[in-house]
C-alpha cells in the first residue's frame, strides 16, 4: 500500500543497524515478521486485554498484524504494544529491526511514566504514516468487544474515546494520501 515510500530501496529502512540493510539484522520481511512474532509471543502472551480473560496481548498482536497488507506494517503491527506492555525498549527494537520499524513502534507507544495528553500522543502517531496505518488497524480491532469481555467502566470509557479519535485518524490518513498523490 505505501510501498512507494521505500521503492527502490532495500526492504525497510536503508539506515538500519546490523549486517543487512533494511530490517536491522533481518534480510527478509518473512524473517523480520517471524522474529517479531517470537518476541510478541514471549513478551505479550500473559497480558490480558479488554477485560476478556480469553484475549491476550499476543493474540491481539497477531490479529492486528494479520489485518495489515504491507510487510513493514505487519511487523509493526506485531510489535505495536510491546514497548507499552513489556520490558522491551525502543533501542532494542532499533537494534533488531532498524529505524523505520522502531520509530513507528515508538510513535504508537504511549509513555508509561508520564500521563501523556491524548493530543500529544495523537500528533506523534499522525506524524508517522507507518504508525498511523497500524494505529487505525489497532483501533478497529480494539473497538470490537468479544463475547467474553466484561464491560467495566474503564472499557466503556475507552470505547467512547476510540469512537471519537478513530475518525480523526482516518482523516489524517486521507490527508496524507492527498499530499502523496
Amino acid at each position: 500500500m505505501y510501498s512507494h515510500l521505500f521503492k527502490g530501496a532495500p526492504f525497510g529502512n536503508q539506515n538500519a543497524a546490523g549486517p543487512h540493510k533494511g530490517y536491522g539484522r533481518h534480510a527478509t520481511a518473512e524473517h523480520a515478521l517471524a522474529t517479531a512474532d517470537t518476541m510478541a509471543k514471549e513478551k505479550l502472551s500473559s497480558k490480558v486485554r479488554g477485560g476478556d480473560p480469553n484475549q491476550n496481548g499476543y493474540a491481539h498482536s497477531v490479529r492486528i498484524s494479520g489485518n495489515l497488507k504491507d510487510p513493514v506494517h505487519k511487523v509493526i503491527g506485531m510489535l505495536h504494544d510491546i514497548v507499552e506492555d513489556s520490558d522491551v525498549t525502543v533501542a532494542q527494537l532499533r537494534e533488531a529491526f532498524g529505524n523505520r520499524i522502531a520509530n513507528a513502534v515508538h510513535a504508537i507507544s504511549k509513555n508509561k511514566e508520564a500521563k501523556e495528553p491524548t493530543e500529544v500522543y495523537l500528533k506523534r502517531v499522525m506524524s508517522n504514516v507507518d504508525a498511523l496505518q497500524v494505529k487505525i488497524t489497532d483501533m478497529q480491532g480494539n473497538m470490537i468487544v468479544g463475547p467474553g469481555a466484561i464491560m467495566s467502566d474503564h472499557l466503556k470509557a475507552k470505547q467512547l474515546l476510540y469512537s471519537q479519535l478513530y475518525p480523526r485518524l482516518l482523516q489524517a490518513m486521507e490527508e496524507y494520501k492527498k499530499v502523496r498523490a
